[in-house]
């Protein structure tokens, strides 16, 4: 069977174009195109232009055309969507209904519960939207920091489902059991949420592995991935001078740089190493004892652990979200509750107490679970299932709606007496 996969190409690379860009090269072939539209488009348009940009937001003609185009050229049997919007807009959902195609939905965060994805804010964690309640997070203008800009998409996802929109997904697919737990709290029935780890290749195994003595941090300078956190535990080990905590390295760029590299001047136990491309990256993996992932949010899942993992090292993670599914305490590294400053540090004891091949074992542990639950031909399986299921489950409801069009029609028609 034929999908098309859906994607809205951000202005900025991240996590979720690099999920779109490794299945774009995995499932290659007659089964499978690709339909982007590019946020960057739009950056270019005119005053006039960028006036209407809001309402395209909500049905791009031109976008559906393009697709009307493409589905005519190549019948997809099933739409793959990950973000549609700005560019490809809501109206992308209504085209699936009105052509009977089936979407199953990639979630990457928590949208469409969640204006921003994350469903948190400074600390706390905005529920609302699981039950489409958007204006806390209106409130703290959680979307790119702006009220108004959050205020415009908590409209459009108010759009999504007032409209239905919503209804043209026929499957939504999770990365983790939590996520998924999230969605079925939104309403979502279990039965048509499939939880599937993303696919990776397997990596070759670390050629300059060290055990260098050092924790490292990894990724966005932002609150949600609890740098601040971190940081404020290594400034209390410095004042008090009792907790002994390893050196620390930070690498990664964000909003919070400035704030970091203060902070970081301070201590002499912590460096900040600012963005650091792949082959930097890879170097400062496979030389440090094991990745520190204090994030205080819902994380989806973290490829930053899988990375660790494919340089068989192990990982000090916060128990939250889908980071409790992918360390496993004892196994693949340690563990600790989101925010809990004591419980860090008792993990990063735990860790350094290891000898270092007792941490090596550790990672090899993660290897393999890379190995086997990101595995491409046992994802390619279960895709293949999950497209049948989809397809048969699209079938069956537009079946059902037109019975119920029958019956309605029977209902109208008068019965002639046996007179």
């Amino acid at each position: 069977m034929k999908t098309l996969q859906v994607f809205n190409i951000y202005q900025q690379y991240g996590g979720e174009e690099n999920v779109v860009r490794t299945l774009s090269r995995l499932m290659e072939g007659e089964d499978w195109r690709d339909m982007f539209f590019e946020s960057r488009a739009w950056a270019n348009e005119s005053f006039l232009g960028k006036l209407s940009q809001p309402g395209r937001t909500f049905w791009n003609s031109a976008a559906l055309r393009q697709m009307d185009d493409v589905q005519r050229e190549y019948e997809a049997d099933v739409w793959l969507f990950h973000n549609v919007l700005p560019v490809g807009s809501l109206g992308l959902f209504h085209r699936a209904r009105k052509l009977g195609v089936p979407v199953i939905q990639y979630l990457h965060n928590y949208r469409p519960f969640s204006v921003a994805g994350t469903a948190w804010h400074e600390g706390h964690f905005l529920e609302g939207g699981f039950k489409q309640r958007f204006w806390p997070e209106v409130k703290a203008g959680t979307y790119r920091g702006s009220r108004l800009q959050t205020l415009f998409m908590s409209l459009v996802l108010r759009a999504y489902f007032k409209t239905g929109a919503v209804n043209a997904v026929t499957m939504w697919l999770s990365q983790t059991a939590f996520q998924k737990a999230k969605y079925v709290q939104a309403g979502i029935p279990a039965e048509r949420v499939e939880v599937m780890a993303p696919p990776r290749e397997e990596a070759p195994a670390p050629v300059n592995w060290n055990d260098d003595g050092y924790l490292l941090f990894l990724g966005r300078l932002v609150p949600e991935k609890g740098i601040r956190f971190l940081l404020e535990r290594w400034e209390r080990a410095a004042q008090d001078g009792k907790t002994k905590l390893p050196r620390l390295l930070i690498a990664g760029a964000g909003p919070l740089e400035e704030e970091v590299k203060r902070r970081v001047g301070g201590l002499k136990d912590v460096s900040y190493v600012g963005e650091v491309n792949a082959t930097e990256r890879t170097r400062l993996l496979e030389g440090c004892s094991g990745l520190v992932v204090p994030s205080e949010w819902w994380e989806v899942f973290g490829l930053v652990v899988v990375e660790a993992y494919e340089m068989e090292k192990p990982v000090v993670a916060a128990r939250v979200g889908g980071l409790g599914e992918i360390v496993t305490a004892g196994k693949t590294g340690f563990q600790f509750e989101a925010g809990d400053g004591e419980g860090l540090e008792q993990a990063v004891s735990d860790l350094m107490k290891c000898t270092q091949e007792e941490r090596r074992e550790l990672g090899r542990n993660g290897r393999r679970w890379v190995r086997e639950e990101m595995n491409v031909e046992r994802w390619k399986e279960r895709y293949g299932r999950l497209v049948q299921k989809t397809v048969a489950l699209k079938r069956d409801e537009m079946a059902n709606r037109q019975g119920r069009i029958m019956d309605r029609s029977l209902l109208q028609v008068s019965i002639p007496s046996a007179e």
